[in-house]
């Protein structure tokens, strides 16, 4: 048996620690309170889930619900136009397919690319990120 859990003493034997396992989690089960209703929470990933009553969904999923009904596409794919998964709002979220997802993020590759030859965009080795460059003055379009 593998070790699951860190206090799976070897002398224990597996019928006994399951036995152990099944009552912890049904006690904890009994104890449980779901959250309320529009409870939001962010996963390791960045996504925000929020609670629907039944079930903790991805904020952007809820948000595109009808969209995705009616979408033209049969696994229809949502990206974040300004590429923050944080914001779920309606005006941010564009409903695609995987090929039409892919051409919107391999945009930014090629939008990089021109940024770069520009020096407006350089690569920092020591912290491996890229960056606007701080030496040049950017004009703001009004």
């Amino acid at each position: 048996m593998t070790k699951k859990y860190p206090y799976h003493h070897p002398n224990m034997s597996d019928r006994f620690f399951n036995k152990l396992i099944k009552e912890n989690e049904k006690s904890r089960l009994e104890n449980y309170i779901p959250p309320k209703e529009g409870t939001k929470k962010i996963d390791s990933t960045g996504y925000v889930y929020v609670y629907t009553g039944k079930a903790w969904r991805k904020e952007h999923f809820v948000v595109m619900e009808k969209e995705k009904k009616n979408s033209k596409y049969p696994h229809p794919i949502i990206h974040h136009v300004n590429l923050d998964k944080t914001d779920n709002r309606k005006k941010n979220l564009y409903l695609c397919n995987h090929k039409k997802h892919w051409v919107a993020h391999g945009s930014l590759n090629e939008l990089t690319k021109e940024l770069m030859k520009k020096n407006i965009v350089v690569f920092d080795k020591k912290i491996g990120k890229y960056e606007i460059n701080s030496n040049i003055k950017l004009g703001v379009n009004k």
